[in-house]
């Protein structure tokens, strides 16, 4: 099975995304594999493209050997291109496009690298001014790349972070969270970015009853903790709608946190049966 799939919403529709036009039936649709067989790269979809950066190459099971190759996919023409190798290598690679370039670091040594898919170029970024460390979030404001928090499970939570500006090319140390969580989502209102989820033992334990969260204003660099949630601290998925944080947990049910009015709707049921399995999200459509 191909790794990115397009689907259209109704055959014959076009659908249409910042500057490619898929003709896709209705359904999935099988594409092909880049020409190398990697596993655990970063994506990032550019308008136009796909690009898939970094991981595991060739792709092992047993070791990772970090590899600085990548392609980018054509969905109009279904082929993979390779594109230029990066002045890094990474095995684990997060990555955020800027409306420009994407950005990739590397979560083992915070090392990272920007590519711009127009003239096919990279850049290297400068040494980020925290630590690595597992599990920590990553969120565009529009203008900076926050990395925030994280920690094994087990150990000691991260209320560290920094911000990467690309117009600058240099990192900022933000203020210090007001929590710590190593299991946590990250979005962007427009004005804060929420991180939300938990801090869990090495036995799967969390510090908290219930899943809790904090805002950042990249502006004033500051930070405000949330009302904590009533869903479940053992797994949760956010992500912004717009007008709202809409979570949900593994034992599926969801809230919506309102940042305006600081507050969290009634907890309700989603009509999915409990399976304890990682929940995750998409915002496709204003759905």
């Amino acid at each position: 099975a191909a790794r990115t799939f397009f689907g259209a919403e109704k055959a014959p529709t076009t659908r249409t995304g910042q500057g490619a036009t898929m003709h896709y039936p209705e359904g999935w649709t099988e594409l092909p594999m880049p020409a190398a067989k990697t596993g655990f790269e970063a994506l990032v979809w550019t308008g136009s493209e796909v690009i898939a950066w970094g991981g595991c190459g060739p792709y092992d099971p047993e070791e990772c050997v970090a590899t600085d190759t990548g392609y980018a996919f054509d969905p109009d023409t279904e082929e993979w291109t390779a594109i230029p190798p990066a002045p890094i290598s990474s095995g684990a690679p997060h990555a955020a496009w800027t409306g420009q370039e994407a950005i990739f670091v590397d979560e083992e040594t915070f090392d990272g690298a920007a590519f711009d898919p127009e003239a096919r170029t990279w850049r290297t970024l400068p040494p980020a001014p925290i630590a690595p460390r597992f599990g920590a979030v990553y969120a565009w404001t529009g203008s900076e790349v926050i990395v925030w928090g994280g920690g094994e499970r087990g150990g000691p939570t991260s209320t560290e972070g920094a911000a990467y500006d690309p117009a600058r090319n240099s990192w900022r140390r933000i203020a210090d969270s007001p929590i710590g969580l190593n299991v946590a989502s990250a979005t962007w209102t427009g004005q804060e970015m929420l991180v939300f989820g938990s801090a869990l033992s090495d036995r799967g334990w969390s510090a908290t009853d219930t899943s809790v969260g904090a805002a950042y204003d990249p502006a004033l660099d500051r930070w405000r903790e949330i009302p904590p949630s009533e869903l479940s601290p053992q797994a949760t998925s956010a992500l912004w709608t717009g007008r709202s944080m809409l979570a949900w947990d593994y034992e599926v049910r969801w809230q919506e946190y309102d940042p305006v009015g600081d507050s969290w709707s009634e907890r309700k049921k989603m009509p999915l049966e409990f399976d304890e399995c990682y929940p995750d999200s998409a915002l496709v459509g204003g759905r």
